[in-house]
């Protein structure tokens, strides 16, 4: 049967895939493999956790961060929920992220390190829309309250959850005609837009690329370099997921 929606592309390679590796991301100079099926089990978590935080149907979650695993599982934990993830480029001023999170009313918030905590903490108090930060970066200090955590206790509130027979609801009102994403322009004709993209554009990239590509399959590797928030690296990261190639993540694109 013909896919719908990405999220049933995704579980698909989850299903699939099992204990082959999804994704790497090297850190601190050695490489952290991650498994289809540990991806999966972070994703349905992320999934769950947004549930708990009141995330509803086609409201917009927003994610502040450089490239690393967890962007690609905040993402596609978003979709897996009808919500609609939307990238903030990690070099934005508090400024321009304030203004996407006020246009797309973004109520959640992933942040990747201190700078883009910092720059969100200079209005989060006084901003009506965020109600949550989740910091992917464990290094960072948190002072101790309910409203700003880390990730991984994030994805600890979901794996407690009982929220599975909502996120399966929620998966039965999905159309090719959900809005995946909000893609904001740089704002040099003015103040950034917010360019609506749905699933069904999603589902046609893969089926051009499949016609196009040398049997891309699960003995591929690829180098997410460009940033996630440029919806170049982030189709390319929805297809290689698609087609089982491998994903790889540098902390550090210099690195290599």
């Amino acid at each position: 049967m013909k896919p719908r929606h990405y999220s049933q592309v995704f579980w698909n390679q989850v299903e699939k895939y099992g204990e082959r590796i999804a994704m790497r991301c090297k850190e601190n100079g050695a490489w952290r493999e991650i498994s289809w099926k540990s991806l999966g089990e972070q994703v349905r978590a992320t999934s769950k956790a947004l549930l708990e935080a009141g995330v509803g149907e086609q409201e917009s979650v927003g994610i502040f961060s450089q490239n690393r695993p967890e962007w690609s599982v905040a993402d596609i934990g978003s979709m897996c929920i009808r919500a609609v993830p939307v990238p903030i480029y990690p070099t934005n001023s508090a400024k321009q992220a304030e203004y996407i999170v006020n246009d797309a009313e973004i109520k959640v918030l992933f942040v990747g390190d201190q700078e883009q905590l910092d720059k969100a903490m200079a209005f989060y108090e006084s901003n009506r829309f965020l109600k949550k930060i989740l910091v992917f970066n464990r290094r960072v200090p948190l002072e101790t309250r309910n409203d700003i955590l880390y990730f991984d206790d994030f994805l600890e509130q979901g794996r407690t959850s009982r929220k599975e027979a909502e996120i399966r609801e929620r998966m039965e009102r999905a159309t090719e005609e959900d809005l995946l994403t909000l893609v904001y322009t740089s704002g040099t004709t003015g103040e950034p837009k917010g360019v609506m993209l749905t699933h069904a554009s999603i589902l046609f990239e893969k089926e051009a690329h499949d016609k196009r590509l040398m049997d891309p399959n699960e003995n591929d590797i690829s180098l997410c370099f460009l940033p996630l928030s440029h919806i170049f690296e982030r189709c390319w990261t929805y297809y290689a997921l698609a087609t089982g190639i491998e994903n790889n993540y540098l902390d550090d694109p210099a690195a290599i």
